[in-house]
């Protein structure tokens, strides 16, 4: 009889340890989320300015300007673009965006598309030489 009650006495030890581990981790969690939130705005918010600018120059100075200056023009707007994509994959990642959704299926193709296109990127290529 003691023994049992002995099991029962560490068994609601036990739940009400795991119970505020639950909470911390909710915690913890939800903290997270708002501090890749906080983040995420932080960062997005220059690279709105440097993508708008880009675009700016490009319009204005499309015809003006050199062949060179045009494809580097457009490496700031492409990049800004991957870079604002990265942020909100980042946001899909840690939950934020999609509390309460599923995974949806993606179509590969576009994933290994999309990373051929960063790795060939000649700003890329500049940078690891």
């Amino acid at each position: 009889m003691a023994s049992a009650i002995r099991n029962i006495s560490d068994r609601t030890k036990i739940q009400k340890q795991l119970k505020q581990h639950v909470r911390e981790l909710s915690r913890s969690n939800a903290e997270l989320e708002q501090f890749v939130y906080d983040a995420s705005d932080d960062l997005q918010e220059p690279l709105r300015i440097v993508g708008s600018f880009a675009q700016l120059l490009s319009q204005r100075y499309e015809r003006k300007s050199d062949k060179d200056t045009n494809e580097f023009i457009g490496y700031i707007v492409d990049e800004a673009n991957r870079m604002r994509i990265l942020i909100n994959d980042l946001l899909t990642f840690s939950g934020t965006s999609t509390s309460g959704k599923e995974f949806e299926p993606i179509d590969i193709n576009e994933v290994v598309n999309m990373y051929c296109k960063i790795c060939s990127s000649p700003l890329r290529k500049s940078m690891l030489k």
